[in-house]
């Protein structure tokens, strides 16, 4: 029997929060899990499901005030290309294409890439392509090393 001092409203607050606490915890814990593994997948993607595979500099011509460079790679998923990101060291240097006027996005498939014109010369390339991927964007890393 209530109390008869206690108001309904009281009783069902409580009747709420303890007894139905631990279904709000379990969609929380739920809601918690979720987004912490979407986040863990876009950190290992671009390792299990690149984008850019197989990236090959084939040749490096020196230009006027930069170097020309040409090769091969395989893209392997259906992404649009959003942006080459170049560095060598920790400075970011310029890429810019000669084969279009706006970089355009590939179909899949093994083909070859360039003349890319990287500015200032340099002696070692890392090279991160950005594109947006049904999972969203997706940062690869194409190529590390002496040119």
């Amino acid at each position: 029997m209530d109390h008869p001092l206690r108001r309904k409203s009281d009783h069902t607050w409580y009747r709420w929060l303890v007894l139905l606490a631990p279904r709000h915890i379990k969609i929380g814990v739920f809601i918690s899990l979720m987004v912490w593994g979407w986040l863990g997948f876009k950190q290992i993607e671009p390792d299990f499901l690149p984008v850019v595979t197989d990236f090959v500099v084939d040749s490096v011509e020196v230009v006027d005030d930069g170097q020309r460079l040409s090769g091969s790679m395989n893209k392997v998923r259906d992404c649009e290309f959003i942006q080459l990101i170049a560095y060598s060291g920790d400075n970011l240097v310029a890429v810019g294409f000669s084969e279009t006027p706006v970089p355009v996005s590939r179909v899949e498939g093994v083909q070859s890439w360039g003349w890319w014109v990287i500015t200032p010369p340099i002696m070692a390339l890392t090279l991160y392509a950005r594109h947006n991927c049904a999972t969203g964007r997706v940062t690869t890393k194409l190529f590390e090393g002496e040119l």
